[in-house]
């Protein structure tokens, strides 16, 4: 199946950039560990539906299909709540709403967490097909799109107000809408094909680039000459 050659390389790519990310020295802030967040849940993402796609080609066992189907749902829902909190935490750096929004966040997914183990979902395995169908996938797809509608509509009301180097992180935001639209595409054209985790990983990687890292030693100097003041 297509899914196996895809879900294996995003298995494989966010691994990687997960290790090289954990090798590269940085400061401990909200926007770093949301993105290591991130890189962890698509690692998971991942290895969800390379499992899928293995069940499908060895054993073939409807009820475990559910099972990592579900928990493949509740990992793209935390991995765009992510992403909407690193979104608003880049642009509200100094507000006092962005614990209030994280709490907002935690609180609506765990209903959809709830949610996404009560829904009915439809395995369709057949003619080198393998999708899925129902309630819950309909609700994995519609809280991700409003996620996603957020972070536009946060993107676009602070723009203008942002500087220079919080515009270019709004640059894996763009990408993922660009990359959205092209997988509807082709999600009419051929539904067999899955490009969720591999677009995770594109995102991510993007990501490794406009994110907030301050150098180390930099860091260090500063902290030995503000101690040597106090002295």
């Amino acid at each position: 199946m297509d899914n196996g050659y895809l879900t294996s390389c995003a298995l494989a790519i966010s691994t990687l950039i997960t290790i090289m990310f954990a090798l590269k020295k940085g400061v401990s802030n909200i926007e770093t560990n949301t993105f290591k967040k991130m890189l962890c849940v698509n690692i998971l993402e991942s290895l969800t539906t390379t499992m899928i796609v293995l069940n499908a080609a060895t054993i073939n066992m409807m009820q475990l299909y559910k099972v990592l189907n579900r928990v493949d749902i509740i990992l793209i829902i935390s991995w765009c709540s992510l992403l909407l909190y690193y979104i608003f935490n880049v642009t509200h750096k100094k507000s006092k709403n962005v614990k209030t929004v994280k709490y907002l966040i935690i609180f609506a997914n765990f209903v959809f967490y709830i949610l996404a183990l009560l829904l009915d979902v439809q395995i369709i395995v057949q003619d080198n097909i393998l999708d899925s169908t129902g309630p819950l996938t309909f609700f994995g797809l519609g809280v991700a799109v409003v996620y996603i509608i957020l972070m536009v509509l946060v993107a676009l009301v602070n723009y203008r107000k942002v500087d220079k180097d919080t515009k270019k992180k709004y640059l894996p935001l763009l990408f993922l809408i660009l990359m959205l639209i092209a997988v509807a595409i082709l999600r009419i054209v051929k539904s067999e094909i899955n490009l969720v985790s591999i677009i995770f990983c594109l995102v991510d990687m993007i990501m490794i680039f406009t994110i907030e890292n301050p150098d180390i030693k930099m860091i260090e100097q500063l902290n030995i000459a503000r101690e040597q003041a106090e002295n």
